[in-house]
Order: C-alpha cells, then structure tokens, then sequence
C-alpha cells in the first residue's frame, strides 16, 4: 500500500500475450512470490484471461489479500449456479478472492444476468461483487437501475476522465485500472490508426513527458505517482498495474512520491483526449 493506496497486480498476461507489446508476463519471468515481497496488495485475474497454476499456488499460500477476478457472465447464461462454481473453480478460489466483477459491457441482458449470477454467488461465498466499466455511461446505468456494487474498476488516463464519486459516497471501493493505457504512451507501431488519431497520441505523449521530465521522472513513473495522487484526491481504493518488468514494478513502489506541480491541474480533463484512444476495446491489435 502507498499512501493509503492499494497496489493490484493485473494478471492478464500471465497465459495470454496481451497489450500493445503483446508480450507474456509467465511466472518464470516474473513470480507472484517476488511481486508480493515487493508490498504488492493483491492481484487482479480475469477467468477468460486464465489463471496459471503456479500463480494460483502462491496466491493461496499468501492469502489475505485484495484479489479479484472477473467473469463474461453473457457467455455464461445458461448455466446455473454449480455449473458456474465448478466451471470456474470458485468453490477453491473463494478462499483467497476478495471479489468477483463482470466483465460485459452494461446492456440490459448483462444487468439482468449481473442480478440472476452474481447476486446469489455474492451470498454463497460471502464475496463482494463489482463491475469493470469504460465509460461514464456506465456509471449512470448502475445508478438507475439501483444495481448492488461493492467493488468498480473505472480506467483512469489522459483519454479517460470517468466520475464515480456517487459511487464512492454510497461506499462503494473503486480501483482505477488503465493507468499506462496498454502500454500506448511507450509503444504504438502496431496499431492501426487514423491521422487524427495519430496526431492526438503523438500529441499526448509529448506533453505526458514534458510534465514526466519536469517532475524529474520517467513518464512510467509519472503516470503511476500521478495515479497515486488522484485515487487518494477521489477517495479511490486503489489501483490496478500490471508489467513485465520486476525491476520496473520495483522502481515504480519505491521512487514514488506525491506530485507537487501537478496538484493544481484539473484531473485529467485535458482537451486533447481522444475517444477512440480511451477505449481499448476498439482497437485493432
């Protein structure tokens, strides 16, 4: 934890290559075993993203900790509870899970099954239950449609300026995901983008490290010590990383500290964010 912050580890390319690098993060590389040893808080795994074996050992030995996973309930509808439970192996992993989030987009089907799936798997396990979301939309369905949230992933970056303090006021424990955007602001060149779009990344990226050399930093310093700041200025729970490098992650727990020329800036609401950027789902990698 750094400043009241926790740190989640993303796990979606410990089996999987994943990202604009497309690169494997496989427990050889890098072990959940010296992750945690570096004051990492818990993981964050999705079951369509696959859990390794080795991981799995580790996370259960250490225990204790903010771990979540994530679940497509659409692909799953026309199973019932024990189908799912022995599907995804909850009835071993719920001793070490903190939560369970859905990982479709907000429509009504996905609400419906939200309320018929996890609900009850929230009462079964004794669980918290959540939901990934990308949009301020989406924040404005859970409101109307009253839905019980206890744990929200939002993506926080320059393209994406999601409010969720309703959510947070109600008490509900938010954790910010996408700080480095996939990787985008290190490298891009296998993307296929517009010039527009083009134009704005290359824009975006110049002036992210400007204020990353201002504040004497590398940008993936910068953006990670800036995600710090704004989780503890909304009231957030914590956030999600995730890496390749463990020297990296290493640098970035360890160098941080609170930005002093950024606190005055209006939290990422930049006007060259672009909205094909914010939302990873649409590109074509």
């Amino acid at each position: 934890m750094i400043s009241n912050i926790e740190i989640i580890f993303g796990l979606a390319n410990r089996i999987k290559k994943y990202g604009i690098a497309k690169k494997i993060a496989s427990p050889e590389k890098i072990s959940l075993d010296q992750i945690f040893k570096l004051g990492i808080d818990g993981i964050d795994g999705a079951e369509n993203y696959g859990w390794h074996h080795e991981d799995l050992k580790i996370i259960n030995k250490f225990g204790n900790k903010s771990n979540f996973t994530k679940i497509e309930l659409i692909n799953n509808e026309k199973l019932n509870h024990d189908e799912i439970i022995k599907k995804y192996n909850l009835d071993f992993k719920y001793k070490f899970l903190n939560g369970i989030l859905m990982h479709d987009r907000l429509s009504k089907k996905s609400i419906s099954l939200y309320r018929k799936i996890l609900l009850p798997l929230s009462k079964i396990f004794n669980i918290k239950i959540g939901i990934s979301i990308y949009t301020q939309e989406d924040i404005k369905k859970i409101e109307e449609n009253n839905l019980k949230i206890d744990i929200l992933q939002l993506p926080m970056n320059i393209n994406c300026n999601i409010d969720a303090s309703s959510l947070v006021k109600k008490g509900c424990s938010v954790y910010a995901r996408s700080i480095f955007l996939q990787g985008i602001f290190f490298s891009n060149s296998n993307l296929n983008l517009t010039n527009k779009v083009k134009k704005n990344l290359s824009y975006q990226t110049k002036y992210l490290n400007q204020l990353a050399k201002s504040n004497n930093m590398d940008l993936g310093q910068y953006l990670f010590s800036e995600s710090i700041h704004l989780c503890n200025k909304r009231n957030y729970k914590g956030i999600v990383i995730n890496t390749s490098n463990i020297n990296r992650l290493s640098k970035y727990l360890d160098n941080h500290k609170n930005l002093i020329s950024n606190k005055g800036h209006n939290d990422l609401t930049y006007p060259i964010a672009d909205k094909y950027l914010a939302d990873p789902r649409q590109w074509k990698i």
